[in-house]
Parts: C-alpha cells; sequence; structure tokens
C-alpha cells in the first residue's frame, strides 16, 4: 500500500518540488514541527501528523488521513490516482516528522524525499543535522545561561539569544531551540525568539484557565519514565506555591514497570510537592510505596473520577495542578476548566478516544 501509494504521491511532490526538512529521533517531535512552523510561516508546509509511509503520501495528495472508517482504505485507492494529476501544495518549504521506531519506514522516506536537513532528537547533548552536506553539530547545554519557568511564561537565555514562551515549558526542549537556531541560520531566514503567540501541541505543557483561578499545566501526553523526569524537572524549577502533582502510569514499561515507578516516585518527592495524586494501578501498586518510604504522602485512586471529586472538594483556588501520565487525565483536565471551549487543547479527542471514555464510563 505504501508504494502504492508512493507512486501517486510522487506526481504531487515533484509538481510541488518543496525543500524537505525532516525531523527524527527517539524525543517528541510535535514541539519542534510546532517551532519549526512558527520560524516559517506561510513559506512552509508542516504535517505534525503524517508520520508514516502512508502518511506522508495522504498529506502529499491532500486525502484525509483520519482512519475511524472501514472504507478508507478503499476511498485512497480510488482517490490516489485522480489527486496525483492535479494537486498541489504550496510553500518553499516542507517540514515532515518522521519516526524513528520503524527503522524501514525511515529508510523508505529518506530514499523518497531525500531531505535537505534531518534533525535528529535527543535529550543527548550531541545531536545530528545531516543534508546534502552531513554535519554534525554539538550543542553544550553550558550555553544555556538561564532558565527561568513560571505557570504563564518560560525564558531561556542563551549566550546567543533569548527565547520567551507563554506556557511552562521543560528545560530539555534547550538544546531544540539551539538546533532551531542552527537551523534558522542555515536556511537564511531570520530568527525569530517570541514564541508567546505560538500554541503549543496539546498535552506538552499547556497552560489552561481553571475554575477557581486554578493554574493547570497539561503535560498529559507522553508516558514514558524519560518524559516524566523532563516534566518533574520543570516542576522542580517552576516558580509557583502550591503545586499539585496528578500523575498516572507510565506504560510501556514490559518487565520493568515496577521498578520504573519506584523510580518515579524518587523523581516526584525532588520536586517537593504540596500534594501527590496518583492515578492508576501501577502508580498505586509501586509509585504510592516507595513515596511513604521517602515519607512523601499521596492518594490514589484507580479512577480518574475520584481524582476529579478530591480536587473539587479540596482545592482553594491558590493552587498550580501539574498532570503527567496516562489514565485519561485529560477527563479530569476538562471538568476542571474554567472556559469550557478549552477542551479542544487537550489531548487524546480522536472519535476512538471517545469511544474507549464512553466504554469505561468515563465521559
Amino acid at each position: 500500500m505504501a508504494k502504492y501509494l508512493r507512486f501517486f504521491a510522487n506526481f504531487a511532490f515533484r509538481r510541488w518540488h518543496p525543500r524537505v526538512i525532516a525531523v527524527t529521533g527517539p524525543d517528541d517531535k510535535a514541539m519542534m514541527l510546532h517551532m519549526i512552523e512558527f520560524e516559517l510561516g506561510e513559506r512552509a508546509h508542516c504535517s505534525p501528523s503524517a508520520t508514516s509511509a502512508t502518511g506522508v503520501a495522504f498529506d502529499l495528495l491532500g486525502i484525509n488521513t483520519a482512519r475511524d472508517s472501514k472504507t478508507h482504505w478503499l476511498k485512497a485507492i480510488f482517490l490516489a490516482p485522480i489527486r496525483a494529476l492535479y494537486y498541489h501544495r504550496s510553500g518553499e518549504f516542507y517540514v515532515v516528522a518522521i519516526d524513528s521506531e520503524r527503522p524501514r519506514e525511515v529508510e523508505f522516506l529518506a530514499n523518497w524525499l531525500k531531505p535537505e536537513v534531518t534533525l535528529w532528537l535527543s535529550s543527548e547533548a550531541k545531536s545530528t543535522i545531516k543534508g546534502t552536506k552531513t554535519k554534525t553539530v554539538e550543542f553544550d547545554k553550558k550555553k544555556l545561561k538561564r532558565y527561568n519557568v513560571y505557570p504563564t511564561r518560560t525564558d531561556f537565555i542563551f549566550e546567543s539569544a533569548s527565547f520567551h514562551f507563554a506556557q511552562p515549558q521543560p528545560k530539555d526542549i534547550a538544546l531544540q531551540l539551539l538546533m532551531l537556531e542552527s537551523l534558522v541560520d542555515y536556511l537564511g531566514v531570520p530568527l525569530r525568539t517570541d514564541f508567546s503567540s505560538m500554541p503549543v501541541p496539546p498535552g506538552r505543557s499547556s497552560y489552561l484557565h481553571g475554575k477557581k483561578d486554578l493554574n493547570i499545566i497539561d503535560s498529559s501526553y507522553g508516558t514514558h519514565l524519560a518524559s516524566a523526569q523532563s516534566i518533574l524537572e520543570m516542576v522542580r524549577n517552576l516558580r509557583a506555591g502550591h503545586k499539585w502533582l496528578v500523575i498516572g502510569d507510565i506504560v510501556e514499561q514490559d518487565n520493568h514497570e515496577g521498578e520504573e515507578h519506584r523510580k518515579l516516585a524518587n523523581l516526584i518527592a525532588d520536586t517537593n510537592p504540596e500534594m501527590v495524586i496518583l492515578v492508576g494501578p501501577r502508580t498505586k501498586e509501586y509509585t504510592a510505596s516507595r513515596l511513604r518510604e521517602l515519607g512523601v504522602p499521596a492518594r490514589t485512586t484507580l479512577d480518574p473520577k475520584k481524582a476529579l471529586t478530591f480536587i473539587e472538594q479540596n482545592a482553594t483556588g491558590e493552587e498550580t495542578l501539574i498532570f503527567k501520565g496516562g489514565q485519561n487525565l485529560e477527563l479530569i483536565i476538562e471538568n476542571l476548566l474554567e472556559n469550557p471551549e478549552d477542551a479542544k487543547k487537550l489531548s487524546r479527542r480522536e472519535p476512538a478516544n471517545n469511544k474507549h471514555r464512553e466504554k469505561r464510563g468515563q465521559k
């Protein structure tokens, strides 16, 4: 199917002939895609949802990538040759994410799109920028001179530039900002450093205004220990009083889930939180017991509705609530929002996720 779609999508790709910028690596790519799109503006078409060979083909042909219908693939087979005749994307640059966990697809897309620049995102201090001339750039973490994070603002102060956000952002993205600066310099476009007007991807440290003037920080997207570690480091530096952590299970740990959830407890304790609410069977079994050993009290529940009830009954409005992990934490956030319209900014809003919540009686 990927080869079939590529055959027709290649007509649209060659007709457009953009300069391709690929973003890949083990770290979350959504934030980097948004920042590149913000920097390049209308000069670029960014495709945050097209992370696979078929997804890129759908994007190039302008075919809806939603797959909630059994007739989806039949429609794609029918539409591909028709769209190949006329569909044309606009913009000088094509910014695309490539899932590094699928090596065959990485090779497939690299041989097809032939990116001029590939950004490899990694939390390690050494990252690469590869293009027609392979170039390795070392990003020194010491270049970050100051990191100030508040519920509604983050400042990254480097030797060469200062970047500003209207949300709390983890310190880890400092490396992405250095890569962004290097990319913009390579492309020869002006560097924008004020990201205050840039909407962030859902669930990636989004600031939301809650009922009773609660500060809500939605970092619920990403359910791995490394992601939790990044956010909890941010919480440790966060300039706010009355920090409440609402932590869901971290998943896909196989036989190591007990060990990883105990490590999670150590990270939580380091933030010195006023309140810890654990949601899920793994945090209840492993994280809570380790927190007790560390002298950190925590409330546990398997039901996000019960966590919501506790917050509604006990929060005064002076708290900053930080959400991280799985177990449908977005359900809690949605019910705490001052403006119900902000629910569209939450993660996991696809029809499949809604059906899953309905089945469990959690909608």
